[in-house]
């Protein structure tokens, strides 16, 4: 398994699994690969193991794929602000499509919203991330929809909401006037 999750072209795609087990429980202080340490990691959250895990992140160097990982394994341990911070800074969007669904699986979706808002305004500012902005941009919408009719029914800030998610799906569609997906 650790060989099929490295990098392609990496070396840690040739290192027996016997070695690689051997080379996991190794201390953080000994240098090894970084690539290794990566797929090291990669593996243990996928399998569940998070002391693991925790140990080869604190081993790599800062780098965004450090950055998700951290943020992955703050998702596991339920500190969503620390998940937040990482998976923006690394632009994780897995990590943050996976903490606003906790999030609205804790029924907290006002923290839902907010999570998806920083991911939008995150986007915004890079210009190469259109299609995960449209798709943001859509999310963000079905949020707010969420929240009016979750949170506000009867009041006026429902049709505030309403709105908001009206204008997020338009700029979903805007963002990509040809996904059938986005047209409302």
């Amino acid at each position: 398994m650790l060989r099929s999750r490295a990098v392609p072209g990496s070396w840690a795609r040739a290192v027996p699994a016997p070695v690689a087990a051997r080379i996991e429980r190794l201390p953080p202080s000994l240098p090894v690969d970084g690539a290794l340490r990566l797929a090291l990691a990669r593996e243990a959250l996928a399998r569940g193991d998070l002391t693991t895990a925790r140990r080869q992140i604190s081993a790599l160097r800062f780098s965004p794929d450090r950055l998700a990982l951290q943020a992955q394994l703050a998702l596991r341990d339920g500190d969503w602000e620390t998940a937040l911070r990482d998976a923006l800074a690394s632009e994780d969007l897995t990590t943050i499509d996976g903490l606003t669904s906790a999030l609205l699986a804790t029924g907290d979706v006002g923290q839902a919203l907010a999570v998806q808002k920083a991911a939008v305004a995150k986007l915004v500012a890079d210009p190469t991330q259109g299609e995960a902005l449209a798709e943001a941009e859509f999310r963000l919408g079905q949020l707010e929809e969420r929240t009016a009719w979750d949170l506000y029914v009867g009041t006026r800030l429902r049709r505030k909401h309403e709105s908001a998610a009206l204008a997020a799906y338009a700029r979903a569609s805007t963002l990509a006037p040809f996904a059938v997906r986005y047209l409302v």
